[in-house]
């Protein structure tokens, strides 16, 4: 469904001047190759990458991250709500996406929630971020997280 509607915008943006988006694949590479950069914490999966699924790449992320605004270069999407049945990864990649928030895109003093009906709820992917993290070579040393937190200080 998702790339129905990103074939049909990619379309639009190539041939109608007046349409409002464009896709820019350089930023949606970046978000999935950051992605790349985390590791599984647990299972059969400790410490490999983390990889996208076809659907989480195609249909989620590269979607959220490629499409932005000619007016102003700002992401077109700023708001998803994304419905995941259970036993699907939807608390690693809410992780991933929170902690590419954090740390790669590149706004200074970013804040980003995990927002959830309990607290437990909402620390499960906290704590996905955290460990995610701590098991990539390439940011654990660039981060330091707190009991509920994580502080990327190159952004503040």
């Amino acid at each position: 469904m998702e790339r129905e509607r990103h074939k049909r915008d990619l379309k639009k943006a190539e041939t109608d001047p007046n349409y409002p988006y464009y896709y820019d694949e350089a930023a949606a590479d970046k978000a999935v190759w950051f992605m790349l950069q985390l590791r599984h914490f647990d299972g059969e999966w400790y410490g490999k990458p983390f990889e996208l699924s076809d659907w989480q790449e195609w249909d989620i992320v590269r979607i959220l991250f490629g499409w932005k605004r000619k007016a102003n270069g700002l992401r077109r999407f700023r708001t998803a709500y994304i419905e995941i049945a259970r036993r699907n990864g939807k608390s690693f990649l809410a992780a991933a996406i929170a902690a590419y928030l954090t740390i790669a895109d590149n706004e200074y003093g970013a804040q980003v929630y995990s927002a959830a009906t309990k607290e437990a709820q909402a620390r499960i992917v906290w704590e996905a971020a955290k460990r995610m993290i701590d098991l990539s070579p390439d940011l654990r040393d660039e981060v330091s997280p707190y009991k509920s937190s994580i502080f990327f200080p190159v952004l503040g």
